[in-house]
């Protein structure tokens, strides 16, 4: 039988450590090439792991050609002789410049990772995908998910008077294709805007002399 440890308390997944310690020993010529690997049952039963582990540990050895499978009969050692083990060392290195830092970044990638609640964040996810809701399989709604085009209303009818229809709202990931849309719709009329205008705009409207 192979022998090599695994750490239930390890953060490295289990079939992660059975993997290395199986690709370590047919590296080091523990094992020659064609020999048959002990079966799923003999792992399973003798380092009390589920199938899954072995599977995924296995698939992982296949995928880098470490060992064959031959129907009916098992897993066997490849003939890794020839195989490249040796890393790839990038020899590239990155400039080191002086980037002055902004005090207050308000770029999607200026989020401060720390300040965000994740456990209030996975809890959400959690109960979301706990309600079973089919809705998330299938592309959403064109103009934006509905519920939340419905919420937006409630809030324009509260806070400001607003009574609109959700037919009215358009969500979109971003302000530039949202005033793409805003220019579509209004591509025949007069349009004026106020200066400064961002450049990114600029493509979309119609010269106005």
């Amino acid at each position: 039988m192979m022998i090599f440890s695994l750490d239930n308390n390890s953060k490295t997944p289990l079939y992660i450590q059975m993997y290395t310690e199986i690709k370590k020993q047919i590296q080091n010529g523990n094992f020659r090439a064609d020999e048959r690997l002990p079966s799923k049952k003999n792992f399973m039963e003798h380092y009390h792991i589920s199938q899954s582990t072995v599977q995924n540990a296995l698939y992982l050895l296949l995928e880098e050609g470490y060992i064959y499978s031959i129907e009916r009969r098992g897993y066997f050692v490849a003939n890794v002789e020839n195989m490249v083990t040796t890393p790839f060392l990038c020899e590239h290195k990155t400039k080191e410049e002086n980037i002055q830092k902004i005090k207050y970044d308000f770029a999607y990638s200026g989020v401060d990772a720390q300040s965000i609640p994740k456990t209030i964040f996975k809890r959400i996810t959690r109960d979301i995908y706990e309600e079973q809701n089919e809705d998330l399989l299938f592309q959403g709604d064109i103009q934006g998910y509905f519920p939340l085009r419905e919420s937006i209303c409630q809030y324009l009818l509260n806070s400001r008077g607003f009574s609109v229809n959700p037919s009215q709202i358009i969500i979109s990931s971003g302000i530039e294709y949202l005033f793409y849309i805003i220019f579509k719709i209004f591509e025949k009329k007069f349009m004026v805007w106020k200066i400064p205008v961002i450049r990114c705009y600029e493509n979309y409207l119609h010269p106005i002399k």
